[in-house]
């Protein structure tokens, strides 16, 4: 219909993915076109039911693509996420499709958060399963051998792991071998290992298997986390050319995991995957420039790979690019050309950048405040603790969004649990006052110690009023003393005041006006106000 825009988006999918044309994909699409800004979730639906009108399956890659473009439409249009999901979810039920059901099933996992949709998510896949599908099966075993989700059933898990191998699918086969390799469920066998591997090997390629066998050792996708082997398996990957193995490979040479650190063969081992046309080693290869890690630093030669491997689309490469231009170094200053490459980054999946971004875009319309939201909001799930972080304060003020204390301190809580440490000041000040959830001074002091550790001024500032006041531990103005005398030396100034404040009332410390009064006024000197108003009183 000459829209540029949609066909930008559909083009592509339709020259490369046959299957899409055979299910008559042409009439979804001009359904599309002509429902507009309503069509998001109309267009889905469609989709799935022409594939069950014509008593077709959907290719599993045009199911996979349709979940990408389907979630990343109504976030960015900014549509309400259950009632597009439940159109969805009633198509499913109706059409029966089980490539749609894995879909739908991975849907409610990743965007939506508590044991009923967990459990929704699992009766699809179990449905999928039923009519044969091998993602479905491998999808369950995972979460039947870990609990995840279901009692912990592993038996039920090998069984399920066990149809889809004999399937054919290698996915399935893979991670059965890794049950054979380390003996787990079942007795350690290598020629039934290496039968597995060769039968997957022979769809996928062998340097592939040993590549995704070694994942499996790294993430909980697998059933063990065992570095040894994993560092094993990447060395079999590498050894055949696999270059993304070749990246690995180095990684662990340089931090030491499942092998004894050796930066020299990490270097080397970047320098061999970049030759390659890897965008990450290319990455990496400037990292160490940057970093003087086993060769000379050179900020020059960092940046020009850093410019090498964001052409070739690394989305880390943007970002570090983004820094000389901010600032400056080694080109002329431009913060047009830093922003952009910070959405470049963010664009290719790169978490900090998404949280970056959203920080950095202008807020002046309700459009770019929408637009920051949902970088934030795409970066925390992505497991970013800043932006979960800064998704806190959105709902805290309520600038952008309703305002809710509890759903504040949700986010906050999830940006502490993922080590982002000035979420331990904020959690704990908010369990001292009863901010969002109920007050407990046990847990209040759980997390500012922790912030405390990490020598964050406010947490160890927070972590003072503790015992200055007796909440959750016996009064201690000797400890406060000390812990507000931290605080105030990183120039916290609710702490310098309070220093003031003990210095005048000796609590603490033995009464000193002269001291009182420095550190009022350096409280003061920051515009804390009750400084100034104690140093006219003083």
């Amino acid at each position: 219909r000459g829209e540029s825009t949609k066909e930008a988006i559909f083009l592509p999918v339709l020259r490369d993915v046959g299957t899409f044309l055979q299910l008559g994909g042409f009439s979804v699409i001009g359904s599309y076109f002509d429902l507009g800004s309503e069509s998001d979730a109309v267009f889905y639906v469609a989709l799935v039911n022409d594939a069950s009108s014509s008593q077709r399956k959907l290719h599993f890659d045009v199911t996979s693509f349709m979940h990408s473009y389907f979630t990343t439409a109504f976030e960015a249009k900014g549509k309400n996420k259950s009632e597009i999901v439940g159109m969805g979810l009633r198509a499913m039920a109706d059409g029966a499709d089980d490539a749609a059901q894995v879909t739908v099933g991975d849907m409610l996992l990743a965007y939506y958060e508590g044991q009923e949709y967990v459990e929704k998510a699992l009766s699809f896949y179990q449905l999928s399963a039923q009519q044969g599908n091998v993602y479905a099966m491998s999808r369950l075993a995972r979460r039947y051998f870990h609990g995840d989700g279901v009692k912990k059933d592993p038996e039920r898990a090998l069984n399920e792991l066990a149809r889809a191998a004999e399937k054919g699918f290698a996915g399935a086969e893979i991670q059965l071998a890794q049950l054979y390799d380390v003996g787990i469920l079942v007795d350690a066998n290598e020629p039934t290992r290496d039968a597995l591997l060769e039968s997957a090997g022979k769809k996928i390629g062998e340097a592939e298997v040993y590549s995704t066998l070694a994942s499996l050792y790294q993430d909980n996708e697998g059933f063990s986390e065992n570095d040894e082997r994993a560092f094993f398996w990447t060395g079999r990957a590498a050894n055949l050319g696999h270059a993304s193995a070749i990246h690995l490979q180095a990684l662990m040479w340089e931090f030491g995991i499942g092998t004894p650190k050796d930066e020299k063969r990490a270097v080397a081992g970047y320098q061999r995957a970049a030759n390659l046309g890897n965008a990450a080693a290319m990455a990496s290869v400037g990292r160490t420039y940057r970093e003087g890690a086993a060769v000379e630093k050179s900020e020059k030669l960092a940046f020009e790979w850093f410019q090498k491997a964001e052409q070739a689309g690394s989305g880390y490469a943007a970002y570090e690019l983004s820094s000389y231009y901010f600032d400056g170094q080694l080109v002329e200053k431009n913060a047009n050309r830093g922003l952009a490459l910070v959405r470049t980054a963010a664009d290719r999946g790169y978490a900090e950048a998404m949280c970056r971004l959203g920080y950095l875009l202008p807020k002046t319309t309700t459009a770019q405040r929408e637009e920051a939201f949902q970088w934030y909001l795409k970066g925390a799930r992505r497991g970013q603790g800043w932006c979960a972080y800064n998704l806190g304060w959105e709902f805290s003020t309520g600038k952008n969004v309703p305002r809710s204390d509890t759903t504040a301190f949700q986010w906050f809580s999830i940006a502490a649990d993922r080590g982002y440490i000035p979420a331990f000041a904020t959690v704990g000040w908010m369990l001292k006052l009863g901010e969002g959830t109920p007050v407990n001074y046990a847990k209040a002091l759980e997390y500012l110690k922790k912030g405390a550790e990490a020598k964050h001024p406010l947490a160890i500032t927070n972590l003072a009023s503790m015992y200055y006041e007796g909440l959750g531990v016996a009064r201690d103005y000797v400890m406060a003393f000390q812990l507000y005398a931290q605080a105030a030396e990183a120039k916290d100034r609710i702490a310098q005041r309070m220093l003031g404040r003990m210095y005048r009332d000796g609590l603490g410390v033995t009464a000193d006006l002269a001291l009182a009064k420095t550190w009022l006024q350096r409280a003061a000197d920051q515009g804390d106000n009750y400084a100034q108003n104690d140093l006219r009183q003083l």
